[in-house]
C-alpha cells in the first residue's frame, strides 16, 4: 500500500514520454519504409524506359539487317547513301516483297526501301517494284528520280519503326586497298555517297565492306517531359559529332551527353545504339 502523498502508477499503462518516444520510432519506421518503396519505384520506372528503349533498337538493327541482307547488288541499282549536318539517310533496292499502289506491280518480288529520321522518329519507306523497272535508278541522283529527294511519293508505304529515335548516323566501311568516293584510300566514308558505278571512283558498291548504323533514342515516357524545341536540338551535329574518315565518333556522343539541356530523369534515359552490317558480294 503507498504511503500517504505517494502516487500509484496503473497496471499496464504507458508514460507520456513512453508513448511519445514509440510515436517517433514509428514515424522514423514509416519515413524509411516510404523512401524504401519510392527508391524501388524509381528503379524500376528506369528500369523499364530503359528495356523500351532496348527493346525498340534491336527491333530496328534487327529489320535494318534482314533488309541489307537481301540488298540488290548490281551495276545499275547500286544505293544511295546521304549524309547530312545531323540526321542521316540511306535508300536501296532489296529482294524482298513490298506493297505498292501501282497496281501492275503489287504483287512485285523486290522492293525499293530507304530510311530516314522525320520529326516523329525514324520512318521505313518501303515501295514494290518489278525487275523490268530496275533502270530508273541508274542515272540518280541527276537524273529524273532521285529516290532521297522524293520520299513523299505517293507510291510509299511509311512505317513509323522507330518512334523514340532522334538521331541516326551512318558510315561506310571501305574494303582495304579499294578507292573511296573521294579518289582517297580513307577506309570510312562520312560524305555525301551516291553509288553510280558508271560516275564515280568506287566501283558501285562493290568497294564497301559494310554499313555502321548508330542510333540515339529517348523513350517515349520521358519524351513527355521535354519540350519540342530541347528534342529538336537532340538532332543537333554539334552534340552528336557526325562520321568522319575516323568512323562514327560515338565516344564524343557519350561524352557530349552530361552537357545536354534535358531534365535529369530525361537526360538520364538516352542511349546509344550502334551495329555494323556486313554487305555480302
Amino acid at each position: 500500500m503507498p504511503g500517504p502523498g505517494e502516487q500509484h502508477r496503473l497496471s499496464g499503462g504507458f508514460t507520456l514520454i513512453e508513448v511519445l518516444v514509440a510515436a517517433s520510432l514509428f514515424l522514423l519506421l514509416a519515413i524509411f519504409v516510404a523512401q524504401m518503396v519510392g527508391s524501388i519505384s524509381t528503379g524500376s520506372a528506369s528500369s523499364t524506359k530503359r528495356l523500351s528503349a532496348d527493346d525498340e533498337a534491336r527491333m530496328i538493327l534487327d529489320r535494318m539487317q534482314g533488309d541489307f541482307a537481301s540488298m540488290v547488288q548490281r551495276a545499275d541499282a547500286d544505293p544511295e547513301f546521304l549524309e547530312a549536318f545531323g540526321n542521316d539517310s540511306f535508300f536501296f533496292i532489296s529482294q524482298s516483297p513490298a506493297f505498292s499502289t501501282n497496281s501492275s506491280t503489287n504483287n512485285s518480288q523486290m522492293a525499293l526501301l530507304g530510311y530516314a529520321v522525320t520529326n516523329g522518329g525514324l520512318v521505313r519507306y518501303s515501295m514494290g517494284y518489278g525487275w523490268d523497272q530496275l533502270t530508273f535508278l541508274t542515272n540518280s541522283p541527276g537524273g529524273t528520280y532521285d529516290l532521297s529527294t522524293n520520299v513523299n511519293n505517293t507510291n510509299f508505304v511509311t512505317d513509323l519503326i522507330g518512334p523514340s529515335v532522334f538521331r541516326m548516323e551512318m558510315g561506310l566501311l571501305i574494303k582495304p586497298g579499294s578507292t573511296n568516293i573521294s579518289g582517297g584510300t580513307t577506309n570510312i566514308i562520312g560524305t555525301n555517297v551516291f553509288f553510280q558505278s558508271t560516275t564515280n571512283t568506287t566501283n558501285g558498291i562493290r568497294d564497301v565492306a559494310g554499313v555502321v548504323v548508330t542510333l540515339g533514342i529517348l523513350d517515349q515516357t520521358s519524351r513527355k517531359i521535354v519540350t519540342p524545341t530541347a528534342l529538336s536540338k537532340l538532332e543537333s551535329a554539334s552534340i552528336f559529332p557526325d562520321c568522319t574518315t575516323n568512323g562514327i565518333p560515338v565516344s564524343t556522343w557519350i561524352s557530349n551527353l552530361p552537357a545536354i539541356n534535358l531534365p535529369p530523369p530525361a537526360k538520364s534515359q538516352l542511349r546509344i545504339y550502334q551495329r555494323y552490317f556486313p554487305l555480302s558480294q
